[in-house]
């Protein structure tokens, strides 16, 4: 006989609703069977929030962007002429 386990609903449901996590994603990271997760959201008419997708889609383009400036800027001043980072060093090579 099997028995019951209790799905948090509360915790997957809005995740489902961001379409940034399929049924079997979650059914997976919740340990609950697919089917039941499935049927559920399926009897509850539980949609994905076209709102929540957008919004979480131009933070990740947000972020990729603040990445790619900031690598650029890495990039600039780690390739700074050789005078500039060496500027305040004593040359201790042509001692005369």
């Amino acid at each position: 006989m099997s028995r019951k386990t209790s799905i948090p609903y509360k915790e997957i449901i809005p995740k489902y609703q961001t379409g940034q996590y399929s049924i079997s994603q979650l059914a997976k990271e919740y340990n609950v069977a697919k089917g039941g997760l499935s049927k559920y959201i399926k009897q509850n008419n539980i949609r994905i929030n076209e709102r929540a997708t957008q919004a979480v889609n131009a933070l990740n383009k947000g972020f990729s962007t603040l990445e790619k400036i900031i690598n650029e800027r890495d990039l600039k001043i780690n390739e700074r002429p050789k005078e500039t980072q060496n500027k305040g060093l004593i040359d201790t090579q042509n001692n005369d």
